[in-house]
């Protein structure tokens, strides 16, 4: 009967510690607390179009993409594209995919 007395105590001061090792495991965190937004598309002006773009790499610099949408005012689809770069930096990814957006929109 003692030793499952002491087992039981064992395993209590187990799970106390393990508590504790997580409590403070959260207060250390540094990662910001999740906030969830709505995200939709806003109109441009009447008669601008909107250019939307992203570009990005696997890897930094690393295997890199951009892509993009253009749309009037009304929101309609007036083209878009999609890019394989190659091997270059976030950054420039980004930066490609405003180059070839803008050579779209004015095309």
């Amino acid at each position: 009967m003692e030793s499952v007395e002491t087992e039981c105590g064992s395993l209590r001061i187990l799970a106390k510690e393990v508590t504790q090792a997580i409590a403070a495991c959260k207060i250390q965190s540094n990662k910001p607390a999740r906030v969830e937004r709505m995200i939709n598309w806003t109109p441009s002006n009447e008669g601008w179009m909107k250019l939307n773009t992203d570009g990005a790499s696997q890897g930094n610099p690393g295997l890199a993409t951009a892509g993009g949408a253009l749309r009037n005012a009304y929101g309609e689809w007036c083209g878009d594209f999609a890019l394989n770069i190659g091997r270059c930096t976030s950054p420039l990814a980004e930066l490609w995919g405003v180059y070839y957006g803008l050579y779209i929109a004015w095309e």
